[in-house]
């Protein structure tokens, strides 16, 4: 079938600044992991398009979340993803406390006193599903359980089952944020782009994507691990594994809408990638990867570090092989004029584009 978007939809400036509305600033948003914020003054910063906001741990008052600008002089008050330091902007020290509020700007003089309110630091609503912090950055008028529907409890069932951090690391695509979405949707393209990864060894997109589910753009499913040779004699490598929280025989696949991509293999090994767009041809993809959740797990620390290092190593493998491909991808969106097709091993593609051209006031479809 022809799909909905057409190239322009990835290739156009105008387009995107519409995306940014319609889209990021009218959906609950991930913004990190609860774990990520557990210390006082702990923070990270979210940016996408020329937005920017930061979330952080008051201490006594819980995460709150601001616009990443000063209101004295409009510098930025985090630099980095992620850090430690109360919220103040180093430009001239103005200090903020959990309300936002400059705690030191009335002890200055200035050319005419503003209303304490405009100095005021622009605040978002957070809520937090298990290990999963979100923003309301924009427009949503609704509540994250009902963005998410029974999503909600399949994140709550994540955050049960992760273990430690392994890893975070943030990888520029220079390619169109959708393009991300659409090639962790299926799994089409596993034989011929993953051959000697995914396939060889866990046998991974031999068999099509099943038990799956969709809600308001969210979808998850199952892609079946074959047991061939690799796949069995790892399982025996790994049985201290056994007594994991989330267990299951596959690649389980969940994304969140509009940009949160969530897998396990078999519950070993969980990995979140968050993509933000920084423009219509540019993409940041954040990645984390953790361990499995088990009471025991130090007994085995040697053992488990050695897995996390293949982890890291065997997931960016496929990240960088994806990346290759749809970099292209958007070369030849940039030169092309046709409509693109969707086959039916691409159905959640398809999910996704309806829902997105339901929420987007653009163009017509």
């Amino acid at each position: 079938m022809i799909q909905k978007l057409k190239p322009i939809h990835y290739t156009n400036r105008e387009y995107f600044d519409k995306e940014i509305l319609d889209i990021f600033e009218n959906n609950w948003q991930f913004a990190c992991m609860k774990s990520e914020l557990s210390e006082r003054f702990s923070y990270f910063v979210v940016e996408y398009g020329n937005k920017s906001y930061f979330v952080t741990n008051t201490g006594k008052d819980g995460i709150r979340a601001f616009k990443n600008v000063c209101s004295h002089r409009a510098n930025k008050i985090f630099l980095d993803d992620f850090g430690k330091r109360p919220i103040m902007c180093l430009y001239h020290n103005w200090t903020y406390n959990s309300e936002g509020k400059p705690i030191n700007a009335f002890a200055k003089d200035f050319f005419e006193t503003p209303e304490e309110s405009d100095l005021l630091l622009e605040q978002y609503e957070v809520q937090i599903v298990g290990e999963f912090v979100f923003v309301n950055v924009g427009n949503s008028k609704i509540t994250i359980e009902e963005q998410l529907g029974e999503f909600y409890n399949k994140l709550i069932q994540i955050s049960n089952a992760l273990g430690m951090k392994i890893t975070y690391d943030c990888n520029l695509h220079k390619a169109n944020w959708k393009l991300l979405v659409e090639n962790v949707l299926e799994c089409y393209h596993c034989l011929p782009v993953h051959k000697n990864s995914l396939v060889e060894r866990l046998g991974v997109g031999l068999k099509p994507f099943m038990k799956f589910e969709f809600f308001n753009g969210n979808s998850s499913g199952h892609l079946p691990i074959a047991n061939n040779q690799v796949s069995v004699k790892r399982k025996k490598m790994l049985n201290y594994l056994d007594k994991r929280e989330f267990k299951h025989d596959s690649y389980y696949h969940l994304f969140i809408y509009p940009n949160l991509f969530i897998s396990s293999t078999e519950g070993i090994s969980f990995y979140i990638g968050h993509a933000l767009p920084n423009n219509f041809c540019e993409t940041n993809l954040r990645t984390r990867y953790f361990e499995c959740k088990i009471k025991n797990i130090e007994e085995y620390r040697n053992y488990q570090d050695f897995l996390n290092s293949d982890i890291v190593n065997f997931g960016n493998e496929i990240l960088n092989e994806d990346k290759i491909i749809i970099q292209n991808v958007q070369k030849g969106l940039e030169i092309s004029n046709k409509s693109l097709y969707l086959n039916k091993e691409e159905f959640r593609i398809k999910e996704f584009q309806e829902h997105y051209c339901l929420q987007i006031n653009a163009y017509d479809f």
